[in-house]
């Protein structure tokens, strides 16, 4: 579930992303209440439990930090690809951001990830990511991009 939504996928992409956060585009990432509504409606909003934002000098980041202890570790492969397609919205909707960093807490372990918008434009992607968000019909072809595969958490 993600903010009382399931995750639903086709293809084996995640489906029913809103066109809607395209309102959360901005042109800095300074705009903290901005940034934690957009991860709010992301897949895994609901188990966020901070953010903090690197402003002061390039190169500007986010950090956020989850809590995601109701997951295992064989779900790690889900987890990864969804911050990953979270975080390839986040570079196209928040022009100047940089790096993002995940710090995720599963029960009594952490991991920490890091992406950067040049890796995912260079690996990923044949575009500067912020032309994904130039309007409705260029941000679907980015949620729909099916070269980030996610999968659903395996039954338990």
């Amino acid at each position: 579930m993600t903010n009382g939504k399931s995750i639903n996928t086709k293809d084996g992409i995640i489906v029913g992303w809103d066109i809607d956060l395209l309102q959360y585009k901005s042109p800095y990432i300074g705009d903290a209440s901005n940034v934690s509504n957009l991860l709010n409606e992301l897949p895994f909003g609901e188990y966020k439990n901070k953010i903090s934002l690197d402003t002061e000098k390039e190169p500007y980041g986010l950090s956020a930090d989850y809590d995601l202890t109701q997951f295992h570790e064989s779900d790690m492969d889900f987890i990864y690809k969804t911050i990953l397609r979270n975080s390839a919205v986040l570079f196209s909707l928040i022009e100047n951001l940089d790096t993002i960093r995940y710090n995720i807490k599963m029960g009594n372990s952490s991991y920490n990830y890091e992406f950067t918008r040049s890796s995912l434009e260079k690996i990923y992607f044949d575009q500067d990511l912020r032309e994904y968000s130039r309007d409705q019909g260029e941000f679907a072809k980015l949620i729909s991009f099916k070269d980030i595969p996610s999968l659903l958490p395996r039954p338990r």
